[in-house]
């Protein structure tokens, strides 16, 4: 999966308990020929961005990452804390670590560098039970006007977290294939929740293939999980520094074996019972109703239109195994996994994927044939590649069950809607036309599905991604 990024260079974070600073070391020798690495230097105003809001390289609103807005102006962000001790410690984590803070009793303040303006962290007065307020002072983000640190107990009430805290799931890893996840922080209260797994030996950086996540952590969220685990010395995922891929490795000295540590994120699933075909899916996991006419920054966060309402746990118990809170439909993504280029199902001369309705088993069994390049299956490898510009806001969000190739009754499920979906796509400048591959392997002729297997294997059709949210 994405072997044409993971080959490049890794990148290691050197840390202590207390404070990350970044450093690129390469798998092979870098640019200059040397082994000393090319320190990343990270902006403060960027950073602080990140740890609330991830924009895009126009600057365009995609997700947040911390806090969530409570009323009409969704630029007032709230995080739920236990107590005000907390509250600070959240604030700090917001911005590069080795920040200079100025303290004077509980009131906080760092100014960034470049003159990028001063954030303030002042006590509040307990109303409405907000336990202090953070404001930005010369410090313009993007889609965030002021900050709020409220008790747990006084946040609106919602759905609840899909998972809590001790629960476990099984996921997959490039390493070590099929493992167990555990649930570590719950969603809600303006935090994603977080799932993590821990390898039990340890590897070299030459070794180490990280876990593709589905959302990208930020910093922030890296020292936060780090800290929650009290953790150190470990490898922890990769992501992405503009179009290039950069692993992520905690330990106390260069070159150091650790243990794999991934972690991915979910949010919670409110309003998700009440979508509709047509719905808009976004790449935070939550969905738009398909009525409302999206923004430009709301067209590029949307990744996929929903297609089906339904269970599809009920029917595909790999699926209910491993992503057991996805029961509400199907989206269908945003484009073609290759763009609508032509693609060969496979050089396999087997049938693996032969069930009729459950496309994530198939995809699950049909993926495993990758290891091996005599029985290789293309159209998984593209939908597993999807999308190919690394454009991370066109990512499966981790509350989903990720992008997957449908079965031959999950198409003509979707085909029912067509009249509804078909023109929510040309809102978002997507498409999805008939003619593309199911995951069902049976050789048959029919219009609107591409089997793939047998006579008809080496014809060539679309790769359409769905998930299950």
């Amino acid at each position: 999966m994405k072997t044409n990024l993971l080959d490049k260079a890794l990148f290691l974070l050197l840390a202590r308990m207390t404070a990350l600073s970044f450093a690129a070391c390469g798998d092979d020798d870098n640019e200059n020929g040397t082994d000393d690495p090319d320190a990343l230097v990270m902006d403060q105003k960027e950073y602080l961005q990140n740890s609330l809001v991830r924009v895009d390289d126009a600057g365009n609103f995609m997700y947040r990452v911390c806090g969530a807005p409570l009323d009409a102006d969704t630029t007032v962000l709230y995080v739920g804390v236990d107590n005000l001790e907390e509250a600070k410690t959240l604030f700090k984590q917001l911005f590069v670590p080795g920040s200079t803070f100025n303290e004077s009793g509980d009131n906080i303040s760092c100014t960034l560098e470049k003159k990028g303006g001063t954030v303030t962290f002042a006590p509040a007065d307990g109303s409405n039970g907000v336990l202090a307020d953070v404001t930005f002072d010369g410090c313009n983000l993007v889609a965030v006007s002021s900050l709020h640190f409220m008790e747990k107990n006084a946040w609106p009430e919602n759905s609840g977290s899909a998972y809590k805290v001790g629960d476990r799931i099984w996921k997959q890893t490039l390493m070590y294939g099929e493992q167990c996840w555990i649930c570590l922080r719950e969603a809600g209260n303006g935090q994603r929740g977080v799932l993590y797994y821990l390898g039990d030996r340890s590897v070299s950086a030459n070794e180490y293939k990280p876990y593709v996540p589905t959302t990208y952590p930020t910093d922030s969220e890296v020292a936060q999980v780090l800290q929650l685990l009290d953790k150190s010395g470990v490898w922890c995922g990769y992501k992405y520094y503009s179009t290039r891929s950069y692993s992520l490795y905690v330990a106390q000295q260069k070159g150091l074996r650790g243990p794999v540590l991934e972690f991915s994120f979910f949010n919670e699933t409110d309003a998700l019972d009440l979508a509709m075909v047509g719905d808009y899916y976004m790449n935070d996991g939550t969905v738009k109703n398909g009525d409302i006419t999206l923004t430009a920054a709301e067209k590029e966060a949307c990744i996929g239109i929903v297609v089906w309402k339904g269970n599809p746990t009920e029917y595909d118990k790999q699926l209910k195994k491993l992503h057991p809170h996805c029961t509400h439909g199907l989206v269908a993504a945003k484009y073609d996994a290759r763009y609508g280029e032509g693609i060969i199902w496979s050089n396999a001369d087997i049938e693996i994927g032969t069930d009729m309705n459950a496309g994530f088993a198939n995809t699950y069994k049909l993926r495993t044939c990758n290891i091996d390049k005599n029985t290789f299956i293309y159209a998984v490898d593209a939908v597993d590649n999807y999308p190919y510009n690394t454009d991370e806001s066109l990512f499966a969000p981790s509350c989903s069950s990720g992008w997957y190739i449908a079965a031959m009754t999950e198409c003509e499920t979707m085909k029912e809607g067509e009249k509804i979906w078909k023109a929510q796509f040309e809102k978002i400048g997507g498409s999805l036309e008939h003619g593309f591959w199911s995951s069902t392997e049976l050789d048959d002729g029919r219009m609107y599905i591409a089997w793939g297997v047998q006579g008809i294997k080496r014809t060539t059709s679309k790769v359409h991604p769905v998930l299950a949210f």
